[in-house]
């Protein structure tokens, strides 16, 4: 039985919590902007992955795979976090850490009342999502080992980023008068 829940875990909850994550960030963009659109990936980064639909302005693109990744584009296909406010690239990079956590707490509070395989079953997702959640709001660059993610920074880093900017800006404005 051991070896059926680490093959649900690895095929099942690691794809979910990650695709989660995504859409999280795709709703930060969709959400706080009015005409950006969220490509969401499960899988590589490209447009011919397995499954791809749209749910109003989030795009799909869907595979089995343990890694994810989602772009904001403006209505002229080009990446809209360029010409978004602070405000608004802080809402898109803290979208996925926010919605893991949430589903953390989420299916930690279902795995109360469950017993047995199902029990199990989500706890096991709730230890997916935390670890979604710490490895992807601490601010760092991924290692080089990591596929897909190698030398790129976390979302945690992108929003101290943002925030360190956006101070920057507003310690200049306090200079300037």
């Amino acid at each position: 039985m051991l070896f059926v829940n680490v093959l649900i875990v690895y095929l099942i909850l690691v794809p979910l919590a990650v695709l989660l994550h995504e859409i999280g960030h795709a709703l930060g963009a969709v959400l706080f902007t009015k005409h950006s659109r969220a490509n969401v990936y499960l899988g590589p980064h490209v447009t011919e992955n397995a499954a791809h639909f749209k749910l109003g302005r989030m795009h799909f693109y869907l595979r089995l795979a343990t890694f994810g990744y989602c772009s904001s584009l403006d209505k002229d296909g080009k990446p809209a976090t360029e010409r978004m406010s602070p405000s608004q690239r802080m809402a898109f990079y803290a979208g996925g850490p926010v919605m893991s956590l949430i589903f953390a707490l989420i299916s930690l509070t279902a795995s109360s009342l469950l017993t047995g395989q199902l029990f199990t079953l989500m706890q096991a997702f709730t230890i997916v999502n935390l670890f979604t959640f710490l490895s992807t709001s601490l601010p760092y660059i991924y290692p080089k080992w990591r596929k897909g993610l190698g030398g790129t920074p976390t979302d945690g880093l992108r929003v101290k980023r943002v925030w360190q900017k956006l101070r920057e800006e507003r310690k200049q404005r306090r200079k300037a008068v």
